[in-house]
């Protein structure tokens, strides 16, 4: 008889976890279709509601808003919140493409804004994108400690994978990728070049994952010139001016002693039109007088 009510309480476990199981994997809950604050992350075409095991709650939503549903609605017990996964950590791969995602999100917001501004006008476009970046610096310091943390190798290798030739290093104005990033520099390269800031250079684990450089080389500077010639036969021309022109002489002089490894790339330099073409394309005016 003990037996037999044995096996009973195990079938009613039994049958118990699957009723829960159900209940986690069912679409039920009420879920936002639309982000409840205008710059998260976010994905097309929401339903109204979702599995339990699908969503988070609103205060984990700078986490994870893209790869998970926000739960439209308070819950307060924390049974409820413990068996809906709420209380778990959100994984490093929902935090990691969350990274991607505000990289993206920022890029689109700041087109937009920026296209604003040029038809109207408005001063007002200047204070939105202010916001948002004020906003940005506020919450991305959370994503960088939960993805410095990381001690496994392998969960380490999928952020390496979500964030391969993504912008998802914050300089407090934009994204930019690792490989355009070192901790310190001999010539300010900016907006090509950039060196880790002060509020990201806590995060060595994460930034080492990358192999972030202790500094840059001549093939950096050379490929910085090299983008410099592309803008300036692109519709970038507008911005092209005496700053960019004193960086190109400053990096073509910081490369002149590295020229022979150098070899095997397009070296470019300003001409005296500010203008950028190949150096074996250029001829040095040593008779200036003879030119006038």
């Amino acid at each position: 008889r003990i037996q037999k009510l044995l096996n009973r309480s195990k079938k009613n476990k039994e049958v118990q976890a699957h009723r829960i199981q159900k209940l986690l994997n069912t679409k039920w809950m009420p879920v936002y279709q639309k982000p409840p604050q205008p710059y998260l992350p976010w994905p097309e075409n929401c339903e109204s509601v979702a599995a339990p095991v699908e969503t988070v709650p609103t205060e984990k939503m700078w986490l994870a808003s893209y790869s998970k549903r926000l739960v439209d609605g308070d819950v307060h017990s924390s049974d409820i919140k413990k068996l809906f996964g709420w209380l778990n950590e959100v994984s490093v791969k929902d935090v990691g493409l969350q990274l991607r995602m505000l990289s993206s999100t920022f890029e689109k917001k700041q087109l937009q804004q920026n296209e604003a501004q040029t038809k109207s006008g408005d001063e007002k476009e200047v204070v939105k994108m202010s916001s948002l970046r004020q906003k940005y610096s506020s919450e991305i310091g959370r994503i960088y400690h939960i993805l410095n943390s990381i001690e496994s190798e392998y969960e380490m290798e999928v952020i390496q994978s979500i964030l391969h030739q993504s912008p998802w290093l914050w300089m407090g104005d934009g994204f930019v990728s690792s490989d355009h990033v070192a901790y310190s520099s001999s010539i300010n390269a900016h907006p090509y070049l950039f060196t880790v800031p002060p509020d990201l250079a806590c995060y060595r684990n994460l930034l080492s994952a990358f192999n972030i450089r202790d500094t840059f080389g001549s093939s950096d500077y050379c490929l910085v010139l090299n983008r410099m010639a592309k803008d300036t036969k692109s519709d970038k021309v507008h911005v092209w001016g005496a700053r960019q022109v004193e960086l190109a002489v400053n990096l073509v002089q910081k490369i002149s002693d590295d020229v022979l490894r150098l070899k095997d790339l397009e070296i470019y330099a300003p001409t005296e039109d500010g203008q950028m073409e190949v150096v074996n394309k250029l001829v040095y005016d040593d008779a200036p007088w003879l030119s006038k």
